[in-house]
């Protein structure tokens, strides 16, 4: 297994256990666990697991000196928690900035722009300051949050960017998803068509994107749409949808692990959690290895185009996982059944607090919990069950069929009488809390 710059992974992982164990207090006080080696994904494995709580308890025992950070960013996009910061130098910004020009001269990575335009990044402000890397990536970062940002994103579409080559227009943009979302219905308001604007490129990340809304982005912008994975706190995480397989793959230097729910043990099929390994020197004031991501992926088939490929299911602390005596555990992932009730105009959607001029541009309202072999859907209708109760009963019935026929290993579990599945709907207005996803 080779990563970019063909360097086997066992040397980078070597070069990196040495860094971590010399320099970082964590692993430093660890050094007889840390200390390797290691040779393969299997010495990996030998290695403790660290998590978000590790990390936040102990800010400092990840960090390899004591000078400030040259750069922070901020996770909190997803679950809407207070956001973990992710220290960074300027030693990593130059190690990035190579990577990212060698990539470039192999290939146009998603979203790196191209020779013919320029990338118009929409930057969420919970995360902090956007990491700009000071290469050729023709990439212009804005904001999204306060009206004067929609009439400069709308202006730069229109007219391009005036650099020292000339004015570029905008080929692509790259946004969290619910600000795609957001931007569309603004344009469409104002009656603005968005083909006008010739984008050829959407990416979005962050959380669900409904596939209604891919369908509605494609069609009105006249471009193609990919979906991006990657955590704020963990360096390199990025990865594109696959236009083959539509599973994730990996391609930078960073090494993913996919470990079985319950035993953490690793697996090569199946469901799991997936854990991230940074590699020195693109991560080096902070440093995770083997962390958990909380996130619940299912493997795919080999790819032709990147490999080994994984489809998210939805975080761990908001699925359902329901053991089972010799065989994998059943798992009703949170982010799979917020695609299904996507899918039916009759579930409500969650409002977006500095948006609510925005028609349909939330995520559905739904829980999802479990009681012994019961698993439970609460979904919020637009309307009251009592005054429509025919088409109520009809949605029911609907959303529960989609979600046995979607989730993997579902229909099977109900037919074995291993779990029961009741999905309730309720009026408007009636769910305090629901799953974000």
């Amino acid at each position: 297994m080779t990563e970019p710059g063909h360097r086997p992974i066992s040397e980078q992982l070597a070069e990196t256990l040495r860094f971590a164990v010399e320099h970082i207090p964590w692993y430093r006080d660890r050094a007889d666990v840390y200390r390797g080696p290691v040779h393969n994904l299997e010495d990996l494995a030998q290695l403790p697991i660290i998590d978000r709580a590790t990390v936040m308890a102990n800010q400092r025992a990840f960090s390899s000196s004591d000078e400030l950070p040259s750069m922070i960013s901020y996770s909190s996009s997803t679950t809407g928690g207070v956001g973990q910061p992710r220290w960074r130098n300027e030693a990593e910004r130059l190690a990035l900035e190579s990577l990212l020009i060698s990539s470039l001269e192999n290939s146009k990575g998603a979203g790196s722009g191209n020779a013919d335009g320029i990338t118009l990044v929409i930057h969420p402000l919970d995360q902090g300051p956007p990491v700009e890397l000071m290469v050729a990536t023709r990439r212009l970062y804005v904001g999204m949050f306060v009206p004067w940002h929609f009439e400069l994103i709308k202006q730069i579409l229109t007219e391009g960017w005036e650099s020292p080559a000339g004015r570029l227009p905008v080929t692509a943009i790259d946004c969290f998803s619910p600000g795609l979302r957001i931007l569309t219905e603004w344009l469409d308001q104002r009656e603005i068509d968005p083909r006008s604007f010739e984008v050829n490129h959407l990416f979005g990340y962050g959380s669900l994107q409904p596939a209604a809304w891919r369908r509605r982005l494609t069609d009105q912008w006249g471009a193609e749409y990919c979906d991006l994975y990657g955590l704020s706190e963990v360096i390199l995480s990025e990865s594109a949808q696959c236009p083959l397989c539509h599973a994730y793959h990996f391609v930078f230097p960073i090494v993913p692990e996919i470990v079985d729910l319950s035993t953490r043990q690793p697996i090569a099929t199946g469901t799991g959690v997936l854990l991230l390994t940074e590699l020195y020197p693109y991560a080096q004031l902070q440093l995770f290895l083997r962390y958990w991501t909380d996130d619940i992926v299912e493997l795919a088939p080999p790819c032709p185009l990147g490999g080994m490929g994984i489809i998210f299911r939805g975080r761990r602390t908001s699925s359902v996982v329901i053991e089972r005596d010799g065989q994998a555990p059943l798992v009703i992932g949170s982010l799979q059944v917020g695609e299904v009730c996507a899918e039916f105009a009759d579930v409500a959607l969650t409002q977006i607090p500095w948006a609510q001029w925005a028609n349909d541009v939330g995520i559905p309202r739904f829980s999802l919990t479990s009681v012994g072999r019961e698993v439970h859907v609460v979904i919020e209708l637009r309307y009251s069950p009592t005054l429509f109760s025919e088409r109520a009963v009809a949605a029911n019935r609907d959303i529960a069929a989609a979600l046995v026929r979607e989730i993997t290993g579902l229909a099977q579990a109900i037919d074995d009488g291993e779990v029961d599945l009741l999905v309730t709907c309720v009026g408007a207005g009636q769910m305090p809390d629901t799953v974000k996803v």
